[in-house]
């Protein structure tokens, strides 16, 4: 009868199905992200707009060590003192004979090496990388950090698109940097505010504490009826922005590296818009220099623009080294500009980037060369590095030493006694 049913006895899962299980119900071993506050802060930048930016790196997760005041006392009130001595349970021998006293010695220090712990110098010593145990995959929906060898997730961060998240100020306090453009039919974000034209706002930790917002545009947007300098009303054209990028700050960086960031570093913030200007802002929101490159797009349909993936990405011109340079890039032309707002080089495009482009050495000279996915290929653009402009400097400059010395030679006056006054004609 069913009453005399035996109970249903739950079959095991193995361990793949476990975690197939896993992955369908959101549950895979996910652990707060707080527990790896540090690992998650390395992770950054993230960015996530279009499909092209979806992205999976290898990195080193470890969890975040507690403050001394948080952790928990090792010893409790019913623990002995550590004072009172524990008596030996071996019997002591006479140590009148100092042979039997240097063997006592030896064999009470041996013992202790056998059973004694690393001390923490040899158990925390410092070493210079980490091995790579997760893989963090920049998705639409956020971050996810999956362990490398069993593919469970370890920490997963929500966080909203469309905008840059990372730590600007140095605060360990996660930062989101979002640039708007302005459509004439969408004039408000998503959230229902309306923001001014070609604008950047920035705002810090979970409240979203606004830490500046400022105009991306030479001219002020935020008016009805902006005129341009041909004449022509711009207060209904559509207005586009690229993705913001970080350039980290001057003194950011490891006295003995280049490329090392030290903590606490700040980054200041680069914007790009359909227009083709170029802003920096620094993180208290100071402008520090605005740009004109023509790096111009617009997504009209009839001239095959529609498909085009404006970039803006700060790089290091040499692999491992640090990162001082901007690129920038439209429909038709990408501009590399320094970070003190000066042009550098200005490259004409063959035909409409259709995705970020990628900064890798490719023919192995230690410079980073230029591959933008084009439609219809891919353009590349390599680095030569100018061996012989260094020698010819040195020479320059010897030239030019030897040329004063032998000009103030030929200007020293004559005679047997050097330095001594010449004398007038009338005396």
């Amino acid at each position: 009868s069913p009453s005399h049913r035996a109970p249903a006895v739950p079959v095991p899962l193995l361990p793949l199905e476990s975690f197939l299980s896993g992955v369908a119900t959101g549950r895979a071993g996910e652990v707060e992200c707080r527990e790896y506050r540090r690992s998650v802060m390395a992770a950054m930048p993230h960015y996530w707009a279009r499909r092209e930016d979806t992205q999976m790196r290898l990195a080193h997760f470890g969890k975040s060590r507690k403050p001394k005041s948080q952790r928990p006392a090792v010893k409790s009130a019913s623990q002995p003192a550590a004072s009172v001595a524990k008596p030996r349970s071996q019997p002591a021998l006479a140590t009148s004979n100092k042979m039997v006293a240097a063997v006592e010695h030896a064999v009470v220090a041996a013992s202790k090496g056998r059973h004694e712990k690393p001390s923490k110098r040899t158990r925390h010593a410092p070493t210079s990388s980490f091995q790579d145990n997760v893989i963090v995959a920049h998705l639409k929906e956020g971050i996810e950090a999956v362990q490398l060898y069993t593919g469970r997730t370890v920490c997963k961060l929500l966080l909203p698109p469309d905008s840059v998240h990372a730590d600007v100020n140095g605060d360990s306090v996660l930062d989101h940097i979002q640039a708007h453009g302005w459509h004439p039919q969408n004039p408000e974000d998503g959230s229902g505010v309306r923001i001014p034209r070609c604008w950047a706002t920035v705002t810090s930790g979970i409240g979203r504490e606004q830490l500046f917002n400022g105009s991306i545009c030479r001219t002020n947007m935020g008016h009805e009826g902006s005129v341009s300098r041909s004449g022509r009303g711009e207060s209904h054209s559509p207005l586009e922005v690229a993705p913001p990028a970080l350039m980290p700050a001057a003194d950011t960086y490891l006295p003995g590296s280049k490329a090392v960031k030290r903590r606490g570093a700040t980054s200041d913030l680069v914007f790009l818009n359909s227009r083709g200007e170029v802003t920096m802002y620094a993180i208290d929101g100071t402008k520090r220099w605005q740009l004109q490159v023509h790096t111009t797009w617009h997504r009209s349909g009839y001239d095959g623009e529609e498909d085009v993936a404006p970039a803006l990405v700060t790089f290091a011109p040499r692999v491992g080294g640090r990162v001082e340079a901007i690129l920038a890039s439209g429909a038709q032309i990408a501009a590399v500009i320094s970070p003190t707002g000066h042009k550098l080089q200005k490259i004409a495009l063959p035909n409409v980037p259709t995705s970020p482009p990628r900064l890798v050495d490719l023919n192995g000279d230690g410079l980073n060369d230029l591959l933008i996915p084009v439609q219809g290929g891919f353009y590349v653009f390599l680095q030569r590095a100018q061996s012989g402009q260094l020698p010819f400097t040195a020479m320059l400059g010897i030239l030019i030493v030897a040329m004063a010395m032998v000009y103030f030679t030929q200007q020293q006056p004559g005679g047997d006694a050097r330095g001594s006054k010449p004398q007038r004609s009338t005396d």
